[in-house]
């Protein structure tokens, strides 16, 4: 999933490269944010509604340009050959190829309509759309997108109503980038260290509209401005206690 890649993106950095902890501990001060996730759901009076998820790494890809930059200014003479150029990879095209897999299955799923894969290879934004019929499809397309081996497939992501919706499943993000950065072979203790210092600025968004007015959010941490609602869990944060459950009613 997503932590798979922002994994492989780190460890992958040139071999040859001579930037040490404090390079990095520096960049990590400037940079607010490494990555964040965006759900955008628009429900409709009638239950009926759209999805998108997008994936945004452009400030990673941002600061490990800056990585790479000053390991060519340290290594004068060493440079990529045009196969070694030509084999590099679009940063965000294991997202893609991910999305593309899950995007035939969402299809399928009745109830769900104008799938497709939206990516920007400019902004590095990629992510899936769709619209759907109504909290069944719509949980369908989840269990898709947020598969876990560990889990029931039949997970309850949302539970709506005429004036209430219900956010009851959500993905432990943290504890999903923390499983795959110890999983890693090739990990030490230092390039752990350097990770963490790096997803310090990790968000999880919730953006939810609708035809109504917002009434009220049983989460403190929720933005109410008029019809939509708005949740961001920094991920990394340890005194945050932000959760993305929530119970929303409306007028």
């Amino acid at each position: 999933m997503i932590n798979d890649l922002l994994f492989n993106l780190f460890i992958n950095l040139p071999k040859k490269s001579t930037l040490n902890i404090a390079i990095v501990a520096v960049f990590s001060i400037f940079i607010t944010s490494c990555f964040n996730i965006r759900e955008i759901v628009h429900f409709n009076s009638d239950g009926s509604g759209t999805f998108e998820v997008r994936t945004d790494i452009s400030e990673l890809m941002s600061m490990m340009e800056m990585m790479k930059g000053i390991d060519g200014d340290s290594e004068e003479g060493d440079m990529d050959s045009d196969e070694e150029l030509e084999e590099e990879e679009n940063p965000i095209a294991e997202y893609v190829e991910m999305y593309k897999s899950q995007l035939e299955l969402i299809k399928s799923i009745p109830g769900i309509s104008e799938a497709q894969v939206v990516e920007d290879e400019i902004s590095y934004v990629v992510g899936l759309y769709f619209q759907f019929k109504n909290a069944n499809a719509l949980n369908k397309a989840m269990n898709v997108i947020y598969a876990d081996e560990a889990k029931s497939s039949n997970r309850v992501f949302f539970k709506v109503s005429k004036k209430k919706v219900e956010r009851i499943d959500v993905v432990n993000m943290k504890e999903e980038v923390m499983k795959t950065m110890t999983e890693g072979d090739d990990v030490d203790e230092e390039t752990l260290n350097m990770m963490r210092s790096m997803f310090s600025g990790v968000s999880y968004t919730t953006e939810y509209s609708f035809d109504k007015k917002v009434k009220k959010s049983n989460n403190t941490a929720a933005v109410i401005e008029g019809s939509s609602v708005k949740l961001t869990q920094m991920l990394f944060d340890d005194q945050s206690k932000v959760s993305l459950n929530e119970v929303i009613k409306l007028k």
